[in-house]
């Protein structure tokens, strides 16, 4: 008998297949795991608009979710659109149940759906975007926003892309939003640090780079110190990624992080419907697998990639990811080396 791992999904439906709970199920198989879902949202949608959506009642929610947890074993979840506020604290409740009846606590994996690709807006309330936030990043193991979302993030945690950030480098970046949500990991895909501060100086040579590479930054917190009686003297406590909440720590504690570069060849399709969905879930399950958070990153970067480069038309606004190619391709060595990774900086006790 094969042995499968087993992640869930909880995300929306996507009626033209190409993102949502769809590309979770197709990522998943690609990636020889087998994917349970929640659905919280129905869409009418194809890849020039999203037409309707429809938000699931609660206890039919509910009842999804002790299906599932009732009968199988789940270790990671992958958290996609939550829509609302009343998900949000219905799914997060949920999850932390989950986590106090169970000795292994649950890896979460969390895409903070709030725009689609067709660049609707799924979740208009900023104070929404906030609370979401607020208690879902706590109990998540890593987030991955893209560009978009980044920005969103950066408005929502009052952090001035005219002053806070104005002169920070990437790293800075990374630290600064992996601390402020509270999160053991966070992977910013595919930003431009002046694109975020909506510079118009002349590029560089490292955004001239980004010209030809599509870059992702992977920030990891990997401990946490505290500063005892002796100021001089700091005592190291290992950050335990499964279990990252901070309410009882002191108020002088504070976190080491690394910072890492993923880099690919930039591939030409530019609209492609679903690289959000799929790379969370790829992260999901690579993590099941018992991958660490880099290489999860690392794996879920080069099955993506693949995804892309062999990507087919969809519709007239988009192309779709080719998942049976990619997973033909993952583990396969390619001369030119799909994927690049540099330490960027590493803080040091």
């Amino acid at each position: 008998m094969s042995n499968i791992y087993h992640v869930l999904s909880i995300a929306g439906s996507d009626s033209c297949g190409g993102a949502g709970i769809q590309a979770d199920l197709k990522t998943a198989m690609g990636l020889s795991c087998h994917c349970c879902t929640v659905i919280v949202v129905v869409t009418a949608q194809n890849t020039k608009e999203i037409k309707k959506i429809i938000e699931l009642e609660e206890n039919f929610i509910i009842d999804q979710l002790d299906s599932v947890f009732e009968d199988i074993q789940i270790n990671v979840v992958k958290l996609g659109v939550l829509y609302s506020r009343k998900i949000a604290n219905l799914i997060c409740t949920y999850l932390k149940n989950i986590n106090k009846k169970s000795e292994k606590k649950l890896s979460i994996v969390f895409d903070p759906v709030f725009v689609a690709s067709v660049g609707s807006s799924l979740i208009q309330n900023v104070q929404d975007i906030k609370y979401m936030l607020k208690i879902i990043c706590p109990i998540s193991l890593i987030i991955t926003p893209n560009f978009s979302e980044c920005k969103t993030i950066l408005k929502t945690l009052d952090i001035s892309t005219d002053t806070d950030i104005i002169n920070t480098s990437i790293v800075n970046l990374c630290k600064t939003i992996t601390e402020k949500l509270n999160i053991t990991a966070c992977l910013l895909k595919n930003i431009d640090i002046n694109q975020l501060n909506g510079h118009t100086t002349p590029i560089n040579i490292h955004e001239q780079t980004k010209k030809h590479y599509a870059i992702d930054y992977l920030c990891l917190r990997k401990c946490k110190t505290t500063l005892k009686e002796d100021i001089n003297k700091q005592t190291l406590i290992k950050n335990d990624p499964l279990n990252n909440s901070n309410s009882n720590l002191e108020e002088n504690t504070f976190f080491l992080y690394d910072v890492y570069e993923l880099k690919t060849i930039r591939l030409p399709q530019t609209d492609i419907h679903g690289t959000g969905c799929t790379i969370s879930t790829a992260i999901s399950c690579f993590l099941s697998k018992k991958y660490d958070i880099l290489q999860s990153c690392i794996e879920s970067k080069k099955y993506i990639y693949n995804c892309i480069k062999h990507a087919y038309e969809l519709g007239s606004n988009s192309f779709g990811l080719n998942h049976l190619t990619a997973s033909q391709e993952q583990n396969k060595v390619n001369k030119k080396d799909d994927i690049q990774v540099t330490l960027l900086a590493s803080d040091l006790v």
